[in-house]
């Protein structure tokens, strides 16, 4: 499919705004507070109480209902990848873009380990961006609700919407790397080294984006890969 259309006039000028004010709602709080990752790196903490998890779980498909919203209000739910999905290609596409997010690590890890020996750093200061899971049912059930929700939701936000309405707004450049820029910014909390694997898994996903025009096979790539991501350090927990 091809990229939207721009709008002209008035109606550029309001997505231009609609996207300065979505992009403070959704994405500043989390950049904000994830700074503190430079200096102290976390991880997504499985180990959660039922009302909490479905309070997160609630709290995480925010955004994507308000740009949902936005989108289905003016009719570009469609331009913008949420139609319905057919499920063949669906899971085809996802798992292409999975192995495709998966090659991306490989390559990341390859120049972190290539930063890391000319620097002389500590490997366990730059690479820590995996959950730690445990191997309570609890923590599984909690890992597998944030790997679904957060392929969801970071995919209808920064892809189907962010994507649409920059080229909408007259950006069509920059509709490729700047949703891609600040949704890597929002795991700033898990450290520098996690910067480079997750702007690295971020890339295939977006090429998916655009090639299909439809957010389906992305939220389908990022769910597995984030569930990969919870198994392999489940394993090695264990």
């Amino acid at each position: 499919m091809c990229p939207a259309a721009p709008l002209a006039g008035e109606a550029r000028r309001q997505a231009r705004i609609e996207l300065a004010v979505v992009g403070f709602v959704t994405a500043a709080p989390g950049i904000v507070v994830g700074l503190r990752g430079l200096n102290d790196p976390a991880s997504v903490n499985t180990e959660i109480a039922v009302l909490d998890l479905i309070g997160l779980v609630v709290a995480s498909f925010g955004p994507a209902v308000l740009v949902a919203y936005l989108l289905w209000r003016e009719g570009s739910l469609r331009l913008a990848g949420f139609g319905r999905p057919k499920a063949a290609p669906t899971v085809g596409w996802g798992v292409v873009g999975l192995l495709a997010c998966a090659a991306a690590v490989v390559l990341a890890a390859v120049v972190l380990g290539i930063i890391i020996n000319l620097t002389g750093g500590d490997p366990q200061d730059t690479t820590d961006s995996g959950p730690e899971v445990s191997s309570a049912i609890g923590s599984i059930v909690a890992a597998l609700a944030i790997a679904a929700t957060a392929g969801i939701s970071e995919e209808a936000v920064y892809r189907g919407y962010g994507i649409t309405r920059m080229e909408q707004a007259g950006w069509p450049r920059a509709a490729l790397w700047a949703p891609w820029l600040v949704w890597t910014a929002q795991h700033l909390y898990a450290g520098p080294g996690a910067l480079v694997v997750v702007g690295a898994v971020g890339i295939p996903l977006v090429w998916l984006f655009w090639w299909r025009r439809s957010i389906w096979p992305v939220v389908v790539a990022h769910a597995l890969y984030n569930v990969g991501v919870f198994a392999l350090n489940l394993i090695v927990v264990d």
